[in-house]
């Protein structure tokens, strides 16, 4: 339960602690004297987001703290360890010039986790949840809370529709790729085949310029080196002859001198004779290629260069070798599709299976839900309300909530066919249609603190005093904190604070005063419009 709230330099607040008790709290006022500011700073206390904004004018900071009874059982055990009893201290600091911050018991906290904390305690039903009650996925959401076992298959089946996603991301990826790949193929094929057939080497292109160059001079090279081997054959011969007539000679310095010299040049002349024989060879094989061959085989490479861009025969092998790659991708590529398809398909069966689970959970509940709605409607002054649930299960149509869609529909007329809620309920049916489902939702049901806002709107007269009544009952199980413009509700009151606006030459200030017994019959009759129409209201 929410035991207080204190406020300091919001908006137009400059100071303000509210002591809140058990039963029906009312806030009134006159219109624009506050409330809804009032409103914004019970939101801020369970974890809205904030800007500076909010700031008086003149000030740098702006405080909202708030108290709060806990039910220890209900806290996870990050949160018990902030705290050493049932008694909660929320802080809000909001300011100009440095970091906002959230307290719990003097410790810091996130947002996040002062949101995990309020919303088992104090729940804000504005008229932006009056007009959600249009909203299929909320009202989908009113129906999963009906059993917690709903809410549990929920979890699971979001994972796996979380899952599902993915792998069809990946699979329809996958067929882009593929797709592309596919246009490709024929085309990188046709490459590599026509490469590879060719075989290029490596200087190819080199080789055969330097061979074109030189069959230009095979018969002069043949003729010259084949006489030069055959002469210093005739050398190597000759030196042979004069070495052995100089060993006959007396060993004198001279004889030894060209001894030596002749040997060298018959070595020498055999050495040499041997390469000229073999260049005089090289011309000769020259001699058998085809020149219209070696031409044909250079306009070629010219072609495949110029046809890739490239400069060399390398470059040709390098290309070669990328389509090779790239052929070996598209095969792995066509290969991994059906392996992904099929296993997508089996995870599509696991979330179908889920889906219809959700749906038959879903369907158990909704005969009893509906009774239990017509019933509230009729203590809210409907008297023949026809409230239905109209549940469908669309197979192969999958959301993060499932496979189900739903439309609330409704006949407050007798005689009048059921529509939707959008097209048949007016504001104020709407905001008491949503009194009614949550007075039945067993997750409201544990919430301690309920908060409305604008739930009058386009009620008055019988009505109103239905309304009154019925949140009266309520607040014997809740503490309910209503801002309201109407007496009907008013009268029904455990605690009565008035709103009031003062505004001077420089600055405006909101005040809120808690009335007892005699101002509480002033403020009834000041909202009814005079004291003659306030002895109608019983008070």
């Amino acid at each position: 339960m929410l035991k207080s709230i204190y406020v300091k330099n919001f908006i137009l607040f400059e100071e303000l602690e509210l002591v809140l008790d058990k039963g029906l709290t009312v806030f009134t006022g006159e219109t624009g004297a506050g409330k809804s500011l009032l409103v914004e700073a019970f939101s801020l206390l369970c974890g809205k987001q904030a800007s500076s904004e909010c700031i008086r004018i003149g000030e740098n900071e702006a405080v909202i703290e708030g108290e709060l009874k806990l039910d220890l059982n209900k806290l996870d055990e990050e949160l018990k360890s902030f705290l050493d009893s049932d008694r909660a201290i929320i802080t809000r600091k909001i300011s100009k010039d440095r970091s906002s911050s959230v307290r719990l018991n003097g410790q810091s906290i996130t947002l996040k986790q002062l949101k995990r904390l309020m919303k088992d305690y104090v729940s804000i039903v504005g008229q932006h949840d009056y007009m959600n009650l249009c909203d299929e996925r909320f009202q989908l959401s009113l129906i999963d809370s009906q059993e917690s076992n709903i809410l549990n298959e929920l979890e699971v089946y979001k994972t796996l529709y979380k899952n599902y996603l993915d792998l069809k991301r990946q699979l329809k990826s996958s067929q882009v790729q593929q797709n592309e790949l596919s246009k490709d193929l024929d085309l990188a094929k046709f490459q590599y085949e026509e490469l590879y057939t060719h075989d290029f080497k490596p200087e190819e292109d080199i080789k055969l310029d330097a061979s074109k160059r030189n069959l230009k001079e095979v018969g002069k090279g043949k003729k010259i080196f084949s006489s030069l081997s055959r002469k210093l054959d005739e050398l190597a011969t000759i030196s042979q002859d004069i070495s052995s007539s100089l060993a006959k000679l007396t060993e004198d310095e001279l004889s030894l001198e060209l001894h030596s010299f002749i040997q060298n040049v018959s070595l020498n002349s055999s050495d040499y004779s041997n390469d000229c024989r073999v260049r005089s060879q090289e011309f000769e094989l020259l001699s058998t290629i085809d020149v219209n061959e070696l031409e044909s085989r250079l306009d070629l490479i010219f072609k495949f260069k110029k046809k890739y861009s490239v400069n060399s025969t390398e470059q040709l092998n390098d290309i070669k070798e990328n389509l090779k790659q790239k052929l070996s991708h598209i095969d792995q590529t066509n290969s991994d599709f059906p392996k992904l398809e099929s296993e997508f398909l089996a995870f599509k069966k696991k979330l179908k299976k889920q889906a219809k689970l959700l749906d038959t959970l879903r369907s158990g509940p909704i005969q009893n839900f509906q009774e239990l709605v017509n019933n509230a409607l009729k203590k809210l002054n409907i008297s023949f309300p026809q409230f239905t649930v109209d549940l469908k299960y669309n197979e192969e149509d999958f959301s993060d909530l499932g496979s189900n869609s739903i439309q609330f529909n409704i006949s407050t007329n007798p005689g009048q066919p059921s529509d939707t809620l959008k097209k048949v309920a007016s504001g104020g049916e709407l905001s008491r249609i949503l009194l009614a489902i949550q007075s039945q939702s067993p997750n409201l049901s544990v919430i301690p603190t309920l908060l409305y806002d604008e739930i009058d709107t386009g009620v008055g007269g019988l009505t109103g005093n239905s309304l009154g009544d019925y949140l009266a009952k309520i607040s014997e199980r809740h503490q309910i904190i209503v801002v309201t413009h109407l007496p009907q509700i008013a009268q029904f009151s455990n605690n009565h604070f008035f709103i009031n606006k003062k505004s001077k030459q420089d600055n405006t200030e909101i005040t809120v005063s808690k009335l007892d017994n005699p101002d509480h019959k002033k403020e009834l009759e000041r909202m009814l419009g005079g004291e003659s129409v306030l002895r109608a209201v019983k008070v």
